[in-house]
């Protein structure tokens, strides 16, 4: 009986310590910069899954239109921490978060501060699946925390769908640049 007893409490002590944003932060493997979002991109090891925590201050919609004009949300939608990145002396943590509902995906750069409240959010990459997994917006962050957003955006008034039966459009490239105070924020450049 004893060691039934133990065993739960044991498990009860490893369950505990993952359960908070901060040890599921720390747990997350660190990478360095440059970084650039691809389809054959993996998420850091070992994936924690942060929508309790996030839940009340994050909103976890996907798009299911390439134009970002379709939201949708979920109950089932799952938030996890793609990738922890090097910030050397920076005041801030900074987080790519990954939304994912099916075949539809979202990314968010987040930065949190030293007691792990969010301090910015940037929209960095919404994909979705046609035949293969694609990008419509994509992300490439720089050592020196510039951050550039690539979307294809379709030309069309019609909405364009993540479908397999999709017909061929036409689209623009539109680059945005950001780049990171030493606050943490996300700033637009011109």
């Amino acid at each position: 009986m004893k060691s039934i007893l133990f065993l739960i409490a044991l498990l009860i002590g490893f369950s505990g310590e993952t359960t908070s944003l901060k040890n599921k932060v720390d747990k997350t493997e660190i990478i360095s910069l440059p970084f650039e979002l691809t389809t054959l991109s993996r998420r850091s090891l070992p994936g924690f899954a942060v929508n309790s925590e996030l839940n009340s201050k994050l909103s976890f919609h996907v798009y299911t239109d390439l134009g970002l004009k379709k939201q949708i949300l979920y109950d089932d939608v799952t938030c996890s921490i793609f990738k922890r990145f090097e910030t050397g002396n920076k005041n801030f943590i900074l987080l790519d978060l990954w939304i994912d509902m099916g075949e539809n995906y979202r990314h968010l750069l987040m930065t949190l501060n030293d007691n792990y409240q969010i301090i910015d959010t940037l929209d960095v990459a919404v994909g979705g699946s046609f035949d293969n997994f694609t990008f419509t917006k994509r992300y490439r962050l720089d050592s020196d925390f510039k951050v550039t957003v690539y979307w294809l955006k379709p030309l069309s008034e019609t909405p364009v769908y993540f479908r397999p039966d999709t017909p061929p459009f036409e689209a623009q490239r539109i680059d945005s640049h950001y780049h990171i105070d030493d606050n943490g924020k996300f700033i637009q450049d011109e």
